[in-house]
C-alpha cells in the first residue's frame, strides 16, 4: 500500500574518507599550477596582459628572465644570427688569413706576368688592370679562380653558422624539443585537475541522484495515498488537495439553484464506480476504488478523458448531495 517513506542510503566512512582526499589533492594541484604559471610563461617567453590574455616578451623583458650563463649565451646567438644574415648576403668580410693569402698569391703572379712580358697594373685584383691581351685573360681567369675559394669560404660558414645556431637553440641537443613541449603542453596543463573534479563529483552526482530518487518515490506514494482515500484515478493531475477559496479572490460568482443540484444528482446516479489496480503493482496490493475517466461525466474530467479533476468531482459530489438532502426533507414533511 502507499505511503510508505523511502530513505536514500548514505556514503560509507571509507567513502567520504576518499572523497576528502581527493578534494586535498585537487586543491593541491590548483596551487601548484598557479605556482607554477609564471615560470611556465617565463618559458614560453609569453607574459600576462592587465586584461588578463598573453603577448610576446620584449627583448628586454626577455634578458631579464636570463641569469648570467643564459644571458651571454644568447647574446652569442644573436651575433651568429647576424653574421649568418652577412655572410647570405655576401656581405660577410673574408677571414684574415685568407686575405693574406690571396694578397701573397696575387704579387705573385703580378711578378710572374711581369717575367713574361705581360705585366699587370695595380696592387688589388679588383683594382688591376692588364696591359695586354694575355694579361687581362690572365688576371680575369685569377679573379674567377679566388671568386671560387671566397664562396667557398662563405659557404663554408654558412654551414659551420646554420649548425652552431642549432646547438645553441638546442634542436640538435633535445632542448628545443623539450620547450615545443612545453608550449604544446601548456593549454591542456589543467587537464588532470578537471579530470580530478568530475571524479570527485560523482559520489555528490550518485547521491544526489538516490535522494532525487527517493523523493520521487515518496511523492508517489504521497499520491497513492491520497489516491486511496478519494479513489481517484491514484493520480491528482497537479490540482493538489487545498484550492484558495476566498471570495475576494473570486469573480464572475453564481449561486447554485435547486435545478442545478438536481442535475448534479442526476450526473452522480449515472456514474460507475470500480474496483481496479494499476498496470504494473504486485496482486498483494489493496485494489482502488474509483471512476473511469472516459465514462465519468464530462463536467468533472480532462478534455482528453485521461483525468478526473478533484476539486469539481468534489463540487458536483456536494451539490448532489444537498439534493439528495433536500428530497428527503420534502418527503419527511
Amino acid at each position: 500500500m502507499g505511503g510508505s517513506k523511502v530513505e536514500a542510503p548514505k556514503p560509507s566512512a571509507e567513502e567520504t574518507e576518499l572523497n576528502k582526499l581527493n578534494i586535498e589533492i585537487i586543491k593541491r594541484q590548483m596551487a601548484d599550477d598557479e605556482l607554477l604559471r609564471p615560470f611556465v610563461l617565463s618559458a614560453m617567453k609569453l607574459v600576462e596582459t592587465p586584461e588578463g590574455g598573453l603577448r610576446q616578451m620584449t627583448d628586454t623583458e626577455y634578458r631579464a628572465t636570463l641569469d648570467p650563463v643564459e644571458l651571454q649565451s644568447y647574446e652569442n646567438l644573436l651575433l651568429q644570427q647576424e653574421r649568418q644574415t652577412k655572410a647570405l648576403k655576401g656581405e660577410l668580410p673574408l677571414t684574415e688569413a685568407l686575405v693574406q693569402q690571396k694578397a701573397t698569391e696575387f704579387k705573385n703572379f703580378k711578378e710572374a706576368m711581369a717575367r713574361m712580358g705581360n705585366p699587370i697594373e695595380g696592387d688589388d685584383p679588383g683594382s688591376a688592370v692588364g696591359l695586354s691581351t694575355s694579361g687581362i685573360q690572365a688576371l680575369k681567369t685569377f679573379n674567377e679562380r679566388w671568386g671560387l675559394v671566397e664562396d667557398a669560404e662563405r659557404r663554408g660558414e654558412l654551414t659551420a653558422g646554420q649548425q652552431t645556431i642549432n646547438q645553441t637553440l638546442g634542436v640538435a641537443s633535445g632542448i628545443g624539443v623539450q620547450d615545443w613541449s612545453k608550449q604544446v603542453s601548456f593549454p591542456q596543463r589543467t587537464a588532470g585537475t578537471i579530470a580530478g573534479i568530475s571524479s570527485a563529483m560523482q559520489p555528490y552526482q550518485y547521491y544526489s541522484g538516490l535522494e532525487y530518487q527517493a523523493n520521487a518515490q515518496n511523492a508517489a506514494n504521497k499520491a497513492g495515498l491520497l489516491s486511496d482515500i478519494f479513489g481517484t484515478a491514484g493520480t491528482l493531475g497537479g490540482m493538489g488537495l487545498y484550492k484558495y477559496s476566498d471570495p475576494k479572490m473570486k469573480k464572475d460568482i453564481v449561486k447554485q439553484t435547486g435545478k442545478d443540484e438536481a442535475k448534479a444528482l442526476k450526473l452522480v446516479k449515472g456514474m460507475k464506480n470500480y474496483d481496479y489496480r494499476y498496470k504494473g503493482e504486485p496482486g498483494s496490493v489493496p485494489k482502488r476504488v474509483g471512476l473511469m475517466a472516459n465514462e465519468a461525466p464530462r463536467e468533472i474530467v480532462t478534455p482528453d478523458r485521461k483525468m478526473i479533476a478533484l476539486d469539481k468531482q468534489v463540487g458536483l459530489l456536494t451539490m448532489a448531495t444537498k439534493a439528495l438532502a433536500n428530497k428527503i426533507e420534502r418527503r419527511a414533511s
